[in-house]
């Protein structure tokens, strides 16, 4: 929550603005479990598209840093990159099959609270796929969250 109590913070603005999008939303409620996998594996590419593009960003950063750190200290270090870089390749795939399993479990998840119970678990499939999506672009943000600090450290202590 905010200073105001409000709870109308980033987070909860995000929350809802992803929430609330068209690609979220659904229409009209789900009648079977085929409908439920077929809503989830539409938006598959678009999570794969997002979850990836915070990837390749994080990745990119991660290089920049190496660099200007590189530069900054005269070293020739790899702060971490992997060696062989195939590894990292590899990693990242990793990575990416692993998000698309937890992706699927999305779905699954959903199946099973329906067949608890029954069509009021509706909304269900839409909170569990916005919070999937920001979770897994937030987790995808997090090595760059550590090494920015170690980079910093890294460099103020030369």
């Amino acid at each position: 929550m905010d200073s105001s109590g409000t709870g109308d913070n980033w987070v909860g603005r995000t929350v809802r603005r992803v929430a609330d999008s068209r690609r979220v939303r659904r229409p009209s409620p789900l009648e079977s479990a085929v409908q439920v996998v077929v809503w989830w594996e539409v938006r598959r590419p678009l999570y794969n598209l997002v979850v990836g593009g915070t990837g390749l960003a994080v990745c990119g950063a991660y290089v920049l840093c190496v660099s200007i750190i590189g530069h900054l200290t005269g070293e020739a270090g790899d702060f971490g990159l992997p060696d062989p870089p195939l590894f990292g390749i590899l990693l990242i795939t990793l990575y990416g099959i692993l998000a698309n399993v937890c992706y699927t479990g999305g779905w699954l998840a959903e199946l099973a609270v329906r067949s608890a119970r029954g069509l009021e678990a509706g909304r269900f499939g839409e909170i569990t796929f916005t919070l999937g999506l920001l979770f897994s672009v937030a987790l995808t943000c997090l090595p760059a969250l550590v090494v920015l600090p170690m980079a910093v450290l890294h460099v103020s202590t030369r």
